[in-house]
């Protein structure tokens, strides 16, 4: 193993549940434990003398492909990165390990949080903070004299970085650390079952344990949360095999959810920001712009609702469209919501030339997960619109996604000269473009095992992401580094 470069292992999971699974196959035996195999690996690499420092998630199938199209296919793996554990590394007690978390984690947790992380991304990569301190010695004791083992280990960094976000001791139990987690996400709604598997890792729990519980319903390759109508006044901790939950400590729980999240969530931005729906909507474009849709979409959907109120509806139209990219990663049907958008365009609202062009950008947005012949034709009219309208900046950002659409169809040509002509625009005032197509033209040259000529573009990415306040967390420049990393050590191997 070459010591520059860190070892990567990749864990991967493939969704169990089928949509020809019948309604008894649902009821899933409470002694299955779906973390095991996620705790059995951290202790292998651990045992032999790695140190963790890092864990990410990261989708598994390329979303543009329309064979993954509502199959059952992989959902998510994760990325580990691992290096040698110092020779001189001692032991220590538990005591000790506490205190590094709580004194370690909120800086890393704070350099997380700059990005642009889903929450259920966000559980599994804080995990990677809190694994880098156990794993650098070579064992914890506990209280009893025995090794502490992965498991506590993960509860103590999940205990920690909820205290860290919500600044207040915590005793809820890992079932309810995920519901609140996918609460914020996803409410009542959907998601997707790779999705809920990936937070269940992070939170020490599991989809099978979770649906046992009561407190989720999870079939086809979907999940979501029951709301509290629909939990079952029945539950008997008596009959529960897992950790009993206290029926009091449960019913804080749902009230927790129904309550303070489900009413109070959705008015704390409007009381706290009293601010003009034309000031929000500034505030969010500024974000966006910056590829921070997940963290605008709050201020969206509160200027929407301004303007419907105002009857101002040709922005209210602008606003609801920009809130779609927060949630592309979990759509589940990509062609409906281009269906949705290509029907906007048709209602009188859009015919204000900043509304039409917002659509046009979300479409285009869509469209290269979907279709890239599609996305090629509508980032065409993206260009000539933001043209005419002295969108100069926009425009060129037209011509950079027009290359990835090229780049996807096989027009290698076409898409090095518009995403480097693109990318030298961006150089000059536009830091979000910059990381884009930097990161994109980069992820090309991995693809074709260019790795030495991709870590100088890669690394520029990443500086200009951390140098620039409010820009989305690079990750497709950090999985690029990653997959180059790896092919320069593989290369020296051979």
């Amino acid at each position: 193993m070459d010591l520059r470069f860190p070892l990567t292992v990749y864990y991967a999971f493939k969704q169990d549940d089928e949509d020809s699974g019948s309604e008894s196959e649902e009821n899933v035996d409470a002694t299955v434990d779906l973390t095991t195999g996620w705790e059995t690996l951290l202790a292998a690499l651990i045992t032999s003398g790695f140190q963790i420092t890092a864990t990410w998630p990261v989708r598994a199938s390329q979303k543009w492909r329309m064979v993954s199209m509502g199959t059952n296919a992989l959902a998510s793996y994760i990325v580990l990165a691992c290096r040698p554990r110092l020779a001189e590394a001692q032991q220590t007690d538990r005591r000790t390990f506490v205190a590094a978390l709580k004194r370690e984690l909120p800086t890393a947790i704070k350099h997380l949080q700059q990005g642009n992380i889903a929450p259920v991304d966000f559980a599994q990569a804080a995990i990677g903070p809190g694994m880098a301190i156990y794993s650098k010695y070579t064992r914890i004791l506990e209280g009893s004299g025995n090794p502490m083992t992965v498991r506590t280990a993960l509860s103590l960094i999940n205990q920690t970085l909820t205290e860290v976000l919500s600044e207040q001791e915590d005793e809820f139990d890992t079932d309810t650390r995920w519901a609140i987690a996918w609460f914020e996400q996803h409410g009542f709604d959907e998601g997707n079952f790779g999705d809920a598997e990936l937070l269940s890792k992070a939170k020490v729990t599991s989809v099978a344990g979770l649906q046992h519980a009561g407190i989720i319903h999870s079939k086809a390759g979907k999940v979501h949360l029951l709301r509290p109508s629909e939990l079952s006044p029945s539950w008997d901790p008596a009959t529960d095999m897992r950790d009993a939950v206290p029926p009091s400590l449960r019913i804080a729980a749902g009230l927790l959810l129904a309550v303070l999240l489900s009413v109070v969530g959705c008015h704390v931005l409007r009381w706290r920001n009293p601010a003009s729906p034309e000031a929000l909507l500034k505030r969010a474009d500024e974000m966006s712009w910056l590829n921070s849709w997940i963290a605008a979409e709050p201020l969206y959907r509160q200027a929407e609702s301004q303007f419907t109120q105002r009857h101002q509806l040709s922005k209210a139209l602008y606003a609801r469209v920009s809130e779609m990219p927060a949630h592309s990663e979990s759509a589940t049907n990509v062609p409906v919501q281009i269906a949705l958008l290509r029907s906007d365009l048709t209602l009188p609202e859009a015919h204000d030339p900043e509304t039409r062009l917002r659509i046009l950008t979300i479409l285009g947005m869509l469209e290269v997960n979907y279709d890239s012949g599609m996305a090629r034709e509508t980032w065409t009219q993206v260009e000539d619109l933001a043209l005419r309208q002295h969108h100069y900046l926009l425009a060129s950002r037209a011509i950079g996604e027009q290359g990835i659409a090229a780049f996807l169809l096989g027009d290698m040509a076409t898409a090095k000269k518009d995403v480097v002509k693109a990318w030298m625009v961006a150089k000059t005032a536009d830091p979000g473009a910059h990381i884009r197509y930097a990161s994109m033209y980069c992820t090309g040259l991995v693809e074709l095992h260019k790795y030495n000529e991709a870590l100088g573009p890669l690394n520029e990415a990443i500086k200009v992401a951390k140098d620039t306040p409010g820009a989305a967390y690079p990750t497709i420049a950090i999985t690029a580094k990653i997959g180059s990393l790896s092919g320069l050590g593989k290369a020296r191997k051979h």
